[in-house]
């Protein structure tokens, strides 16, 4: 055993800078590793004390110095009698003195909390020194952890904080559970050095994440109309809970129709606008709905929802007729007649407007009265021009009505008015007055036929071109295009029978050039296409010539990986090993790839034993050449070494050589800091050739050690690790 030359715990004595021993104190209490034992000569009777030392029988070697702490010890293995010796001092009380460690560490930096499964939490920094001016190799002693609720106050835990990881270290803690879910908790962490001093508190706060809300809020089944206007019914019920009739929920959904409410029909009619907040389950709501029409029958029903956004059931439907008024208001004035141009022909064209109401812009008129005149329309000659024969029947206000005007003269300009009335006969004004002039004789004469259709085929798409033609024959310019593919030539029998090919250009002025790019296509596949061109009176060409293509075959493979390599560090776990490279092109070093293989063996990987290599069936996906990619070969055993090799693919097949073969291999490392004396002694059931040195490190080699858990280090200084071969 060595004697560290280090005083009593801090702990115990926190209360005092300078510890006093009795020269007969024995040593055995100075164990705290920053209370460094010092002799005052000054307070010491004549020259005992250094009498005392010069009787010091120790060889020289006795002395020595802890190389992690540089603080000088006595072997007492080397030199028994050192005990003894202190009993011997002529010194007074205050002859021996400490000088305590009043250093904290700072504080943990990046603290976060994670939560990613119900009532769990995950918490995530980067590790602290001893003390606040550490920058590099040290660690604090242990951690003081307390998490509060969203009132301050303490949540038991049944949880212990690992021990610390050396300054600059990414600690993450496995979950704590069992926390409130839904709630906001904040996270308090401390870290503590060996002589108890604190550092300041790390704050963050985190949602805990909590089961999701599946029950509904309980269907309302007391809904009823307590009071009516002429445009108004006031509505009446007992609220429910968020859960069935427990809690509040959040939002209401009000509907109202003219006819009865169910849940067939529920979803097709729309909501009526309300901003409630519902009331705690068992209170009395009410809700006044307006804008209605007067002596008309309304039902309405409601359906409650939580802040989850589960709904009830349907209520039950009210019903409630709004109070009549006398009817003295016209029917409001259309106001967005129009003539619709892609109607008009020699003898017709179609008008359309909106529905207007019986009550101006509420409920529905009774009928129209529309003026078609070849002069200008307005009140002064109103009812001298004749009404235009029609039967229509008005829709509800609001909705878009259309009527087509027949029996008219080609090339001549008419205009045209419209009045709505009521069924008390009230007219509205007369709307805004529209006009436009018949056609001509129809278009008959359709576009030429296109004659020189020709393919540019390429590695990966065919270009068709053409000469365009025009509106009537070669005059003019064509109104759209139809492009058709086959893998048979086409003709007018098998037209409709190709396929059509999505977005052609517009036409140009006749004999312009024109071109069109086809793409998704496959290799050695004869491809033929035929184009017709239609006018803007669906004249339409007779079908092209129809030339044939295929796409050029792609011989370029991806270039080669020739840096594939293994990950070193950290393992996730000690059954996988991450490789990575740099991503080679569709064709060499350009464009993207289309997959990959990853093998792995026991032996260097070639091209040799290429196809006898274990086929790993989760590759990435490729990513743009010059990528830096990565690939977690997972199902692996630790203590073996496994050789890695990477093909690439193009989407024709075509493949790079395997990449150069790296070796990786899982083993256990240890934190050299806590346990630095581990060579020979921290494993006991292992042989001592199970601790190996790393370039860096020290590991376990599970070859020769199987009770990794019989280690005097804490375990968690124990952690698996990839090493590169």
């Amino acid at each position: 055993m060595k004697l560290m030359i280090k005083l009593i715990p801090f702990l115990l004595f926190s209360a005092i800078l300078g510890i006093i021993l009795s020269c007969t104190d024995s040593l055995d209490k100075t164990t705290s590793i920053d209370d460094v034992v010092r002799i005052e000569y000054s307070d010491c009777l004549g020259l005992s004390c250094l009498e005392c030392l010069t009787r010091f029988q120790c060889p020289a070697n006795a002395i020595k110095t802890d190389e992690r702490t540089l603080i000088n010890y006595i072997d007492t293995d080397l030199c028994v009698q050192c005990m003894e010796c202190t009993n011997i001092f002529e010194c007074p009380q205050d002859a021996f003195r400490t000088q305590p460690d009043l250093i904290p560490p700072a504080p943990v930096n990046g603290l976060q909390g994670i939560s990613l499964q119900p009532e769990e939490l995950y918490i995530d920094f980067v590790a602290t020194g001893d003390d606040s001016t550490d920058t590099e190799g040290a660690r604090a002693f242990a951690y003081l952890l307390t998490l509060t609720d969203e009132n301050n106050e303490i949540i038991p835990i049944n949880f212990v904080p690992p021990v610390p990881f050396n300054i600059g270290v990414h600690e993450y803690w496995e979950p704590i559970d069992s926390l409130p879910g839904g709630e906001n908790i904040t996270i308090h962490i401390i870290a503590l050095d060996e002589a108890g001093n604190a550092s300041p508190e790390a704050i963050a706060q985190v949602l805990i994440m909590d089961y999701p809300d599946e029950t509904a809020p309980a269907s309302i089944s007391d809904l009823e109309a307590v009071a009516v206007t002429e445009e108004s019914i006031t509505i009446r019920w007992t609220a429910v809970g968020d859960d069935g009739l427990v809690g509040t929920a959040t939002a209401y959904i009000i509907k109202i129709h003219t006819a009865m409410i169910t849940e067939s029909n529920w979803v097709t009619l729309p909501e009526y606008p309300n901003f409630l907040i519902p009331s705690e389950a068992g209170q009395p709501e009410e809700f006044t709905i307006n804008g209605l029409l007067d002596g008309t029958n309304y039902f309405i029903a409601m359906k409650t929802v939580d802040e989850v956004g589960n709904i009830s059931g349907l209520s039950n439907v009210a019903s409630a007729t709004t109070t009549a008024m006398i009817d003295i208001i016209p029917p409001a004035e259309i106001s967005d007649l129009q003539i619709e141009a892609n109607t008009i022909s020699p003898d017709a064209f179609t008008i359309n407007w909106t529905a207007v109401g019986d009550n101006g812009i509420l409920r529905t008129a009774s009928y129209y009265v529309v003026k078609i005149h070849t002069g200008i329309i307005d009140e002064t000659n109103w009812d001298s021009i004749a009404d235009y024969g029609q039967n229509l029947i008005p829709a509800p206000a609001g909705t878009s009505e259309t009527l087509t005007i027949t029996g008219l003269n080609l090339l001549t300009e008419y205009f045209a008015a419209i009045k709505a009335v009521d069924e008390a006969d009230n007219v509205s004004d007369i709307s805004n007055v529209v006009s436009a002039t018949t056609t001509a004789l129809p278009d008959t004469t359709p576009p030429a036929t296109i004659t020189d259709l020709a393919v540019e085929p390429t590695e990966t798409e065919i270009e068709l071109t053409w000469t365009a033609p025009g509106d009537d024959g070669m005059v003019g310019t064509a109104h759209h295009y139809e492009i058709r593919m086959s893998d048979a030539e086409i003709t007018e029998t098998n037209w409709d029978a190709a396929e059509i090919l999505p977005g052609p250009p517009w036409p140009l002025l006749a004999g312009s050039p024109q071109d069109y790019t086809v793409n998704g296509l496959v290799n050695n596949q004869t491809y033929y296409f035929a184009i017709k061109a239609f006018d803007d009176n669906s004249n339409v060409s007779e079908v092209s010539n129809s030339p044939s293509g295929m796409l050029l075959n792609d011989l370029i493979p991806p270039a080669d990986i020739t840096n594939l390599a293994v990950t070193t560090g950290y393992a996730v776990n000690l059954t996988t090993i991450k490789i990575h490279w740099t991503a080679p092109g569709d064709n060499g070093n350009e464009g993207t790839c289309d997959h990959y293989e990853v093998r792995y063996s026991f032996q260097p990987i070639n091209a040799a034993n290429w196809e006898s290599a274990t086929l790993f069936n989760n590759p990435p996906a490729p990513l743009t050449a010059g990528t830096y990619q990565f690939c977690s070969v997972t199902g692996l055993n630790s203590a073996t070494i496994y050789y890695f090799a990477v093909k690439a693919f193009d989407e024709v097949g075509n493949s790079n050589n395997a990449s150069n073969s790296p070796a990786g291999k899982l083993v256990y490392q240890i934190n050299t800091g806590p346990c630095h004396n581990c060579n020979n002694q921290c494993i006991l059931d292992c042989t001592s050739g199970a601790i190996q040195q790393g370039p860096g490190y020290k590991f376990i080699n599970p070859d020769f050690c199987t009770a990794c858990g019989d280690c005097n280090c804490p375990w968690n200084l124990i952690y698996p690790a990839i090493v590169a071969y």
